[in-house]
């Protein structure tokens, strides 16, 4: 073996021997500052929640600060972008969701970063199924019987959103490709004006929250027909699930962590194995569920695969229903 190939080797093994050093210390040592959670919504809303009582007790946990921030905008992406561009030293996350980490991979042709390659997935956080629910003037009682009415009348009726690309839009978007359906879609800024255009009788239907549908439901200002999970709900058990008339049907809102990929190995672990305490602590899985929320918590590994699924299944619904950005 000549000189060269001596010192290539010795330095390989070298390296490799620092990196084994370096990895647990790493883990042990962070956080050594206050970690940024970003938030790309508006204060309030689920996703702010959620990342708020999770800052607090990481805060707790870890010792440091965990600081959440909003950066709202662009359908997400003003915030998203800001994280991706950061350095990927476990100080700065972003509570991605399906719109931001999983829709807008497709929906957006003008990202400045790629979700695939610039995030490294932590954690699920918490999920949460929609509720499809009706303007009461529509004279039908189920599931079945809506779309039958609709496929009658194609073109006719609407349904609202909080924007395009959200959980609620695509949930549409999913209901009229499972079901054959032409429904016109009206979206709004934000769920709030949608909701009262709703009641109103502007539009005829949509998907929405729990914490902001079930009010309105239980007031008798809408009535709900069904809920998108792959079960029925636990804050609603009397409503079907919607694969119980279009098999295979599920469309779950989620919150997740991301972080800059790149992010070391042993920093991503520390994080994945703190968000799993934090989400089966007792109080935590109770504010969660009143939220008509479900605190998840999982492998890097599975949260992994299921970012990848959703990204593909909603590229595969905005090439078929031609769905544009705005």
């Amino acid at each position: 073996m000549n000189f060269r190939s001596i010192l290539s080797t010795t330095g390989s093994s070298l390296a490799l021997g620092m990196a084994l050093i370096c990895s647990p210390s790493l883990a042990q040592e962070f956080p050594s500052k206050p970690i940024r959670l970003i938030v790309p919504f508006a204060p309030a809303g689920i996703t702010d929640i959620a990342a708020r009582l999770l800052a607090q007790k990481l805060t707790d946990r870890m010792g440091q600060q965990v600081v959440v921030e909003n950066r709202a905008g662009g359908n997400q992406t003003i915030g998203t972008e800001f994280v991706a561009k950061s350095p990927a030293d476990g100080y700065m996350l972003i509570m991605g969701t399906m719109g931001s980490h999983a829709v807008n991979a497709s929906l957006r042709k003008d990202l400045k970063f790629n979700v695939k390659d610039d995030f490294a997935p932590i954690s699920l956080v918490s999920s949460q199924p929609l509720i499809l629910v009706l303007n009461p003037k529509i004279n039908v009682s189920n599931l079945a019987q809506l779309i039958e009415l609709l496929k009658s009348n194609p073109g006719k009726y609407s349904f609202g959103s909080a924007g395009v690309g959200t959980s609620a839009h695509m949930a549409a978007e999913l209901f009229k490709v499972k079901s054959g359906l032409s429904i016109l879609h009206v979206p709004y800024k934000g769920s709030g004006p949608m909701l009262n255009d709703l009641i109103g009788g502007q539009i005829d239907m949509a998907f929405d929250y729990a914490p902001s549908a079930l009010p309105q439901i239980k007031g008798g200002r809408l009535k709900a027909l069904a809920v998108t999970g792959a079960k029925r709900a636990d804050f609603a058990p009397e409503l079907p699930a919607m694969s119980e008339v279009i098999p295979g049907f599920q469309v779950t809102a989620w919150q997740g962590m991301f972080a800059p990929a790149k992010t070391p190995q042993p920093v991503m672990d520390k994080l994945n194995a703190e968000i799993q305490a934090v989400m089966r602590l007792p109080d935590v899985a109770a504010k969660m569920r009143e939220l008509g929320a479900e605190p998840v918590g999982n492998s890097r590994d599975e949260f992994v695969k299921f970012v990848s699924s959703e990204i593909d299944q909603w590229a595969e619904i905005i090439k078929v229903n031609a769905i544009k950005a705005d």
